[in-house]
């Protein structure tokens, strides 16, 4: 509802939730990468980055699609642009 925080509806705050755990773990990837990057005797270089490069993007995709959803649908996200992340 408008003027009220999207924290305080039980259903936003499962996909919220999930939308947070896809976002740290890309993270945790990207910055494993780093590392990897930074010291290549930590494993293989090449399958840390595309790992990071897979996670990330998997992250990126889902939650633009739930961010559409939590938003109201297509319908809302004209005015927030959330739509566009998914045609690119």
């Amino acid at each position: 509802q408008f003027g009220r925080p999207m924290g305080l509806f039980r259903a936003l705050k499962h996909h919220m939730a999930d939308m947070f755990a896809r976002a740290e773990v890309a993270r945790g990837a990207v910055y494993a990468a780093g590392v990897t990057l930074d010291d290549p005797i930590v494993g293989s270089v090449e399958r840390a980055v595309a790992a990071a490069k897979f996670t990330a993007g998997e992250a990126a995709v889902e939650n633009t699609k739930e961010a559409v959803q939590v938003h109201g649908g297509i319908g809302y996200t004209w005015e927030i642009d959330a739509h566009l992340q998914l045609k690119l």
